[in-house]
């Protein structure tokens, strides 16, 4: 049972706590208890879960108070876009637990996580550049989100890299080809790439 946080990045000892055990532990399986209440906010976490190569399953929390304010989420919708079972679960009401049980189960099952990469054009260039280098070094399913990481220019991800130091001068290299492309730093881009992907996922799925 992890801490409850909104994003992975290293900010908060609750993240780094967070963020150490599911890249070096490599769980099983994610549990993503996701506020149904205030899905745009928790869409962020999901979002850097989704790089990690893990299983996920998203449980969707608070519906009761969902379904009280006449408020409506389309599931499947959900489920479609961020490629993993999304239930509906009221905690409170000890509801729709049998069901997280058995997509839990189910999820187990399978060997890997599906990998989503939210981000296009020049970043997305950028990253699967980025991505060429790790092939020897990082497992597959885990190499997105390495390259995201050092794009980002993540200093504890760095600091502990298996790259050497000439891959990485040519990943500094990306790294500031694309900051000037887009007159930007990487990890505002980063974050802006997920806000709009949520943007879309939210005018998709919510009705209020």
């Amino acid at each position: 049972d992890l801490p409850g946080i909104y994003s992975l990045s290293p900010y908060s000892l609750d993240e780094v706590v967070a963020r150490d055990y599911l890249i070096q532990e490599q769980p099983d399986l994610i549990i993503n208890l996701v506020d149904a209440t205030n899905l745009e906010r928790n869409l962020y976490l999901t979002t850097q879960l989704q790089e990690s190569g893990i299983p996920i399953v998203v449980a969707l929390n608070m519906m009761d108070l969902v379904k009280t304010n006449h408020d409506q989420i389309d599931t499947k919708k959900l489920a479609q876009f961020l490629r993993c079972p999304v239930v509906e679960v009221s905690a409170l009401k000890n509801e729709g637990l049998d069901e997280l049980l058995k997509q839990v189960k189910q999820r187990l099952s399978e060997s890997a996580g599906d990998i989503v990469s939210i981000y296009e054009g020049n970043t997305a260039t950028a990253l699967t550049q980025i991505q060429e280098y790790m092939r020897d070094e990082y497992p597959l399913h885990q190499q997105l989100w390495y390259a995201v990481k050092y794009l980002e220019n993540d200093e504890k991800i760095i600091a502990n890299s298996k790259l050497n130091k000439n891959t990485l001068s040519e990943i500094d290299a990306i790294r500031s080809q694309l900051e000037e492309q887009e007159d930007d730093d990487c990890e505002s881009m980063i974050a802006n790439e997920r806000y709009v992907f949520i943007a879309k996922v939210i005018k998709a799925v919510y009705r209020k």
